[in-house]
């Protein structure tokens, strides 16, 4: 199975390089922009298999990199408190997309759980779902990993095709910045009155404020979500928030893409949900971020509230608003 799986590696990246040859320019940097994600979830589950769970984990994981357990926890100090499991964990990419800088992406996948030979025991399915940061250095990290188990898929591991998700083009240079304006300095004495510029402590760059602005969008197209769900349900919700080709994410269930595939399933839960957000992030050209953190569920006024965590990743196109491009969630008590 190892060396299928390496000439398959193989076959594939002479595919996309090929094919890489021929786009115009912002399309080939776009590209090979996402081979290199690509390459990196590769190499993550490769090694996986020939050093252990623990020891891949811990190569890949952003410092504050976050897992859910179920609740979302740092990866790493979950991992070093761990022995190195036994049974063996595999995964393939079949979805990769990436933000315009480059520096945030995200990759899902199915991935199978093998216990030891000796255990006689079934592997475990389902599909995994993380979001990757660059470095500086050009090094990509996990800043969230996620999974979802369910039945095992018609397509094995070897046979999985990887689907780009949107082309996010590059954001040109930003003009010169030359600083902020701020009221007062020596012309603003008596009965005078002007205007100055400052580059020192209260200065706050126009990409600054550019990025606070994106991320106020973002997390407003966060909360609408649910508020929406509450009030008008999650059929009006998604026609607001989602993207076309949404990818949902539930346990015991195989992926579904696009609304109509999963707005059956999403209407099952009732309307009854709060958002606790934990965390965000989101990338330096501000067309792709993300958010994670709890759900509480009530089913009925009366019933017990249910705590679901969720990984939610929003994309835009330009200035356009914000879409839920992936959506994952977890029942605390579901494996």
């Amino acid at each position: 199975m190892n060396s299928i799986r390496s000439t398959a590696r193989r076959i594939a990246a002479v595919a996309l390089a090929s094919a890489v040859v021929g786009l115009p320019g912002a399309a080939r940097a776009a590209a090979t922009s996402l081979d290199t994600l690509v390459a990196a979830e590769r190499a993550f589950s490769a090694l996986s298999v020939e050093r252990g769970m623990k020891e891949a984990f811990l190569a890949n994981l952003a410092a504050d990199g976050v897992v859910f357990r179920p609740a979302p926890v740092n990866g790493k100090q979950v991992w070093r408190a761990r022995a190195n499991p036994a049974a063996t964990l595999v995964w393939a990419p079949d979805y990769a997309e990436i933000s315009g800088a480059a520096d945030l992406g995200v990759t899902s996948g199915p991935w199978e759980f093998r216990p030891p030979p000796e255990r006689n025991q079934p592997a475990a399915h389902g599909h995994f779902i993380s979001v990757w940061r660059r470095t500086k250095d050009g090094i990509w990290q996990v800043a969230a990993d996620m999974g979802i188990g369910h039945e095992k898929p018609a397509t094995g591991l070897d046979a999985v095709e990887l689907i780009a998700g949107p082309v996010h083009p590059k954001l040109p240079p930003p003009p010169p910045d030359f600083g902020s304006p701020i009221l007062g300095g020596p012309l603003f004495s008596g009965n005078s009155f002007g205007m100055g510029f400052a580059t020192g402590p209260g200065y706050i760059s126009i990409e600054d404020r550019r990025m606070a602005r994106a991320i106020t969008g973002m997390m407003t197209a966060e909360r609408s979500l649910v508020f929406v769900t509450r009030n008008h349900g999650i059929e009006q919700a998604y026609a607001e928030h989602a993207a076309h080709d949404v990818r949902v994410y539930r346990n015991e269930m195989l992926p579904m893409v696009g609304t109509g595939a999963s707005l059956a399933v999403l209407a099952r839960r009732g309307r009854r949900v709060e958002i606790a957000p934990h965390r965000h992030g989101m990338s330096a050209s501000r067309d792709l971020g993300y958010s994670y953190g709890l759900l509480i569920v009530r089913r009925s006024p009366s019933a017990r509230p249910d705590t679901v965590s969720y990984l939610h990743v929003w994309r835009r196109d330009g200035a356009g608003p914000w879409k839920l491009a992936l959506d994952v969630e977890n029942e605390f008590g579901t494996r």
